[in-house]
C-alpha cells in the first residue's frame, strides 16, 4: 500500500499528535495524515463512469445534486472542476467543455450544443441515447 505524497502525522506515545517528524523522537510512529485535509473542499473530483449502474432518473438527480454543491451557483469554497469520464451523455449538457474520444484520439471538442449542431459523433451517441431513454408509447386497444 502506497500513501499520498504530503504531510504525515506522528503519534508520540503520549496522546498528542503532531504534524511533521520530531527530532529524537524513536518512539514516534509515522500514521498518514488526511489528505488533503479534512478542512479543505477538493477544488477537482474526477468521476469515471459514475452512472454506468444507475437509473436515468438517479443519473439526473446526481448530477443536479453535483451542479448545486459544486457548481457555479455554489458558495466559492464548495466550488470545484469536475472531470467527467462517461458512455452516458446526458450529464454532458451541463458540461462547459466537452472532449469527444474514439478509440483513444480526440476526435470532437467543444459545448453540447455545438457538438449537437456538428453532427458528429458525440451527436449521433446523444440522439441514440434520447431516444432509448423515451417512455415507450401507450398501446392501443
Amino acid at each position: 500500500m502506497t500513501w499520498p505524497v504530503g504531510p504525515t502525522v506522528t503519534r508520540p506515545r503520549s496522546e498528542n499528535w503532531e504534524y511533521g517528524s520530531p527530532a529524537g523522537n524513536a518512539n514516534a510512529s509515522p500514521w498518514p495524515a488526511p489528505w488533503p485535509p479534512p478542512h479543505a473542499q477538493p477544488r477537482l473530483l474526477v468521476l469515471d463512469d459514475p452512472f454506468s449502474a444507475v437509473d436515468v432518473a438517479t443519473e439526473a438527480d446526481v448530477v443536479a445534486a453535483l451542479r448545486e454543491y459544486t457548481g457555479p451557483g455554489a458558495p466559492a469554497e464548495q466550488r470545484a472542476t469536475i472531470v467527467l469520464c462517461s458512455t452516458r451523455l446526458a450529464a454532458f449538457a451541463h458540461a462547459d467543455h466537452i472532449v469527444v474520444l474514439d478509440a483513444g484520439r480526440i476526435v470532437e471538442q467543444g459545448r453540447h450544443i455545438q457538438l449537437l449542431t456538428a453532427g458528429g459523433l458525440y451527436a449521433r451517441i446523444y440522439r441514440a441515447q434520447q431516444r432509448t431513454h423515451q417512455p415507450a408509447p401507450a398501446a392501443h386497444p
